[in-house]
């Protein structure tokens, strides 16, 4: 990632231009170490920002114009030049960061060299199955959530691109229609069941809707139309409605969204651990949306959209929701579906805040300027650190113990 713009702090610019360095030739060695893949134009640039075509030469073993043909493209290593390459690689690039770090410190500067890996957790991991992904937003200079680009599949094409809105339209119109007819008051469950239908209404008249936040919400709809209390609370009319707008919310996914709802199915398959001591918890959302909303920058400005906080709250909510109405249900079946919507809800939340601390992990990593007075990996975490003394950390890895397959953030 690019850095957003330059900062008046001469020691904000030199962290930016080593540690974008560093990341390249980590890129580099991770990629001919992990699959076994060698890039000539990777490796153009760091053999020339570290050493002489002879003095490569020498390490890996080969003629000097061996080294300029693989850069060149006349000649691709072979597996056991590759090997070499590689024990080479890794040589020069600890040297690299042995360097760096001593001219660093000189000058009072602390550098963190795992933008790489970072990003390996938040592009190859269960992370990509996340509600939301996010962006840095320079004109509000803060962090956003977006939709993941992946997911819409017919951008492009302009006959079903109109087809895909005037289902959207029609969703949000049927949402609406029901939420106005179903009768609030009757009981907390048909308030939520409105409630959902509200945020499914404003999340389909967007200009460009999120699939996953849809899939989420469509997916609470049908599950929540099977509860007697919501069919109590509407009439024989709205149960024909809100059975329309369930085939239809299922077209939709299927039809336009099918990487979103592939994605939804991959979150489903995996399994949770063991929940004793309370690892899946509501608390954990709530308490990671407080120190999210609380964490600024110097400016004394929010670091992250409100939008990503209340998200999590949402998350709270229903898991308590669930895990309340799972305790107090005497019967068995309906007590083991609760539980599966419960964890469902647990493992999307789980998954939602490892992408935000990965996202911010990595961003905060190659942009240290962007955000006034954090400079560092260890400075985005460290601002909540200060409003709760390491807890965000301690909310990660209690979720990666119901939830393992969650990647290890940073050094944990």
């Amino acid at each position: 990632m690019a850095i957003q713009k330059r900062s008046s702090n001469p020691s904000a610019r030199l962290r930016a231009i080593w540690v974008e360095r560093v990341s390249r030739y980590q890129e580099f060695v991770e990629r001919l170490e992990s699959d076994d893949v060698f890039d000539r134009h990777l490796f153009f640039g760091f053999r020339n920002s570290t050493r002489s075509q002879s003095e490569w030469a020498h390490l890996v073993g080969v003629a000097q114009g061996t080294i300029g043909n693989w850069e060149r493209g006349i000649t691709y290593p072979n597996t056991g030049y590759r090997r070499r390459l590689l024990s080479a690689s890794r040589t020069v690039l600890e040297e690299e960061k042995s360097s760096i770090n001593g001219l660093a410190s000189r000058v009072g500067i602390k550098i963190e060299f795992d933008a790489v890996s970072t990003r390996r957790g938040l592009d190859n991991s269960i992370l990509n199955a996340a509600i939301t992904d996010f962006e840095f937003d320079k004109a509000r200079n803060r962090i956003v959530p977006i939709p993941f680009q992946s997911d819409d599949r017919v951008r492009d094409q302009k006959e079903l691109e109109e087809d895909k809105r005037n289902l959207l339209a029609s969703l949000a119109t049927q949402a609406r229609l029901i939420s106005d007819s179903v009768d609030r008051f009757s009981n907390l469950n048909s308030e939520n069941f409105v409630r959902y239908f509200d945020e499914y209404r404003t999340h389909a008249s967007n200009q460009e809707p999120n699939p996953r936040l849809l899939h989420r919400l469509g997916d609470t709809i049908a599950r929540q139309t099977q509860d007697d209390d919501v069919r109590h609370a509407v009439n024989r009319w709205d149960e024909v409605a809100i059975d329309g707008f369930n085939k239809d919310h299922i077209d939709l996914m299927r039809l336009y969204f099918r990487q979103a709802l592939a994605k939804a199915q991959e979150v489903e398959a995996m399994p949770v651990e063991d929940e004793s001591q309370g690892v899946t918890s509501a608390d954990h959302f709530y308490d990671a949306a407080d120190l999210i909303e609380s964490t600024v920058n110097g400016d004394g400005q929010p670091v992250f959209d409100s939008d990503i906080p209340t998200l999590l709250r949402d998350i709270g909510k229903e898991v308590r929701d669930i895990g309340e109405a799972e305790v107090f249900t005497a019967d068995e079946f309906r007590r083991g579906v609760l539980r599966r919507r419960r964890l469902e809800a647990v493992k999307s939340g789980s998954i939602y805040i490892g992408r935000i601390l990965f996202f911010s992990s990595l961003f905060v990593v190659l942009n240290p300027a962007a955000l006034g007075a954090i400079g560092s990996l260890a400075s985005i975490l460290g601002l909540m650190d200060q409003i709760a003394p390491g807890t965000i950390r301690s909310i990660y890895r209690r979720l990666r113990q119901a939830f393992p397959i969650l990647p290890k953030l940073g050094d944990d």
